[in-house]
């Protein structure tokens, strides 16, 4: 704890004590102001956060069946919270090409349809988080979510290599998935 002890001479005696503790969380700031045999005290409080955010745990699926990738997940700042979330994917861990950052607040999940991806291929969410103190995490990657959409339909045409005609099969194939 620093203080400072402060005398001032002008109508009477005045004193004034300065008191300042901190450490990393919060910090106290106190003035005690005295004159005569009377005194005040006023505090006050505020957080100082040197250290960043946990990096994320990341949760995603293994494998998906349509084109709709989901996540979740989690970090942890014991001196200010965690202020907002960051997400991005990638075709490979930490790549950001297939959607670049998005802010998402304090939302912990996001399912996302209707993207450009291939089946057959694997896919990899990326997670920031950011701190009440403004100090961004690393960076944490799930382990990579497969596209493996099952075909439940083909169609078949086929060349007649003598004369370049197209024509339909006279046959079937069944598919089961």
């Amino acid at each position: 704890e620093n203080s400072i002890t402060e005398t001032m001479d002008g109508e009477g005696l005045h004193h004034s004590k300065n008191g300042v503790s901190c450490a990393e969380g919060q910090c106290l700031i106190y003035v005690t102001c005295t004159f005569g045999t009377d005194s005040v005290t006023r505090y006050t409080t505020f957080t100082i956060d040197l250290s960043p955010p946990t990096t994320p745990i990341v949760n995603a699926p293994d494998r998906t069946t349509t084109n709709t990738l989901s996540a979740s997940w989690t970090s942890e700042d014991p001196h200010t919270g965690i202020s907002k979330y960051a997400y991005a994917i990638g075709s490979s861990p930490g790549a950001i090409d297939i959607v670049d950052w998005v802010d998402v607040g304090v939302d912990t999940t996001a399912h996302l349809t209707g993207l450009d991806i291939e089946n057959g291929e694997t896919y990899y969410w990326s997670v920031m988080a950011t701190n009440g103190g403004g100090m961004e995490s690393a960076v944490g990657t799930s382990q990579g979510t497969l596209v493996d959409i099952p075909i439940t339909e083909m169609e078949i045409n086929l060349i007649n290599p003598r004369n370049g005609v197209s024509s339909t099969p006279q046959f079937s194939i069944m598919i089961d998935t």
